[in-house]
């Protein structure tokens, strides 16, 4: 929970594990399968299926509108199962990444007391082969080119990482190719300078105190977990990204068989596709009539829905009825003279700046220069934001985040699992990120 979910709120009993040898054995065998992992990372299959799916990206960039619609319907069905498969890649990555961390701060806590977990998180700053991290230094290198030079860079950027995108788990979610204006806007907000960052100084000084102390006669596998802790973190961003390729061809070809029912005049506007059922959007790429009325309905339950701020944690079978959540204008939190927000340290550093506190990634006006973003939940989809902010605050997250992998990878001092930041701090305010 701190490593991923650091909010914390949820406040369960105990757990007790039944009186049953089966549950004995199933926690050996987790412990067995997780241990191999970590001496031997199954990096050739996730290689090889992020290599795939590349090769689908390639493809249907390239084919996708001469293909006909029983053609898209039939690959954007092929792709389902490979959601799947990919997700048990990304499992694996979410799920032992974890351990190399957590045991990398063990070990540096029983040296250090507890400065090892700042330790910690200081000596994977800008470790590199970060998937996530690698598009928004794409994003930040387009800030310095113009004209021609700038539409030649920013279509690479696009064809490399455009499949990116906030909520990237949702198909219905336009990704950075999608919405090509966002990165623009982006660039252009930082065109006079982003913050300066050397996240490899940082590091370097970390691992230079552990020599100057001798920490590895107290801590003797100190160098295998930083390692594993390498090796793990670009995994865990490596198939997350393998799953949004996988997502976004989907989303893609979906798009591309509602900009044809526009065309044959029975859908209003391309995305509306996202507004039918699997079963009617197969009956409507085939051919069939479409039911306006019915859509229109759904966007303004959906606009709707959109009014209410969604409970931050829910239970299976205590989730409180629609009408008892806030609406999102009155949904503030009572804090008196608070002066300071706790989360957890996800990224080291220090900085001040004036906050800019965004809640659609999208709409919102983008980060100047200087800036601390201040935003409920963030994760690759925003990293065209992270490129001038000095630091980041988050409502929501954990140490191996997204967010946080890729903030230290940045050298972005961040701040998450701060509950209530986006609604005590105003654009403008004055922060300091500690």
């Amino acid at each position: 929970d701190r490593t991923l979910f650091a909010a914390g709120g949820i406040e369960l009993d105990p757990y007790e594990p039944p009186d049953e040898d089966g549950y004995a054995a199933r926690g050996e065998r987790i412990a067995a399968a997780t241990a191999s992992f970590l001496e031997d990372p199954p990096l050739e299959r996730i290689q090889r299926e992020h290599d795939a799916a590349q090769a689908r990206r390639v493809e249907g960039r390239a084919k996708r509108a001469t293909r006909s619609n029983a053609e898209l319907l039939a690959r954007f069905e092929s792709m389902q199962p490979l959601m799947e498969s990919d997700f048990v890649s990304l499992f694996i990555g979410s799920s032992v990444s974890p351990v190399a961390f957590g045991s990398l701060q063990a070990g540096l806590v029983g040296a250090y007391g507890d400065e090892g977990y700042e330790l910690g998180r200081q000596a994977m700053m800008g470790i590199g082969g970060v998937e996530s991290a690698d598009a928004a230094k794409a994003v930040a290198s387009l800030a310095g080119l113009e004209g021609d030079e700038f539409e030649a860079q920013f279509e690479r950027v696009l064809e490399q990482y455009g499949f990116r995108g906030v909520n990237e788990w949702e198909i219905a979610a336009p990704s950075w190719e999608i919405r090509p204006d966002v990165l623009r806007r982006a660039v252009d907000a930082v065109r006079a300078g982003g913050a300066e960052r050397d996240p490899e100084a940082t590091r370097r000084a970390a691992l230079a105190k552990f020599d100057a102390d001798g920490v590895r006669e107290k801590f003797p596998e100190l160098d295998r977990w930083l390692e594993r802790c390498r090796v793990w973190m670009g995994v865990r961003e490596r198939t997350k990204a393998t799953c949004v390729l996988t997502i976004n061809e989907m989303r893609l070809d979906a798009l591309e068989i509602g900009r044809r029912l526009v065309d044959d005049g029975k859908l209003e506007a391309a995305e509306q596709v996202y507004f039918l059922t699997f079963d009617e959007f197969r009956a409507a790429a085939r051919g069939g009539d479409v039911d306006l009325d019915r859509i229109r309905a759904r966007q303004a339950a959906k606009a709707d829905l959109l009014r209410y701020q969604e409970p931050l944690f829910a239970i299976a079978g205590e989730i409180p009825p629609i009408e008892e959540w806030p609406v999102k204008s009155h949904a503030t939190v009572d804090v008196g003279d608070q002066e300071m927000i706790a989360g957890a340290a996800g990224s080291p550093g220090v900085a001040s700046g004036r906050a800019r506190v965004v809640i659609d990634a999208y709409a919102d006006d983008p980060i100047e220069p200087g800036e601390v973003l201040v935003a409920p939940i963030t994760d690759p989809g925003w990293m065209h934001l992270f490129v001038g902010a000095v630091a980041v605050v988050a409502d929501m997250g954990g140490e191996l985040s997204h967010t946080m992998i890729v903030s230290r990878d940045l050298g972005i001092p961040a701040v998450v699992g701060a509950v209530g930041a986006t609604s005590l701090i105003k654009t403008g305010d004055v922060v300091e990120v500690d």
